[in-house]
This record gives C-alpha cells, sequence and structure tokens, in this order.
C-alpha cells in the first residue's frame, strides 16, 4: 500500500495544495493510499527520505518527494 506524508494542521486539518494535489492524482488514477499525517513539528516521521518538506509518497520499492517528482513518477 503506498503511503503519503501529509501536512497537517491543529484539529488534523489538510490544508497543503501540494499533497492536495497529489492526493488528487492518485484519485483520479484510482490508486488506493493511505495518508499518514505530519505535524510542522514531526519532521521525524519523514526523517527516512532526508526531507524536511511534504509531500513525500512511500511505496514497497522506497519513497518519492516533491509533488512534481510523485507526478512523474504516477
Amino acid at each position: 500500500m503506498i503511503k503519503l506524508y501529509d501536512l497537517s494542521g491543529k484539529n488534523n486539518l489538510r490544508f497543503s495544495p501540494p499533497c492536495w494535489n497529489v492526493k488528487l492524482a492518485l484519485m483520479y488514477k484510482k490508486i488506493k493510499f493511505d495518508t499518514i499525517p505530519v505535524g510542522f513539528s514531526e519532521k521525524n516521521k519523514i526523517a527516512f527520505s532526508n526531507q524536511e518538506l511534504v509531500p513525500v509518497l512511500q511505496h514497497k520499492n522506497g519513497f518519492i518527494c516533491d509533488s512534481w517528482n510523485i507526478f512523474n513518477w504516477l
């Protein structure tokens, strides 16, 4: 299963346009995915990617960072 690390604000509000664009692309392609909320101070959740920003897409063969790179991979 694909995991999308998504920016999360107060009360679990998801407001990042790049993350929304990736979600819409995944839904358009009918790809099942789970979202993992990442708060502003929870950079440890995406430390495996050596990135500080979301979106990060994790799949069985690794991960992809940055929405443009994710779109090209899809």
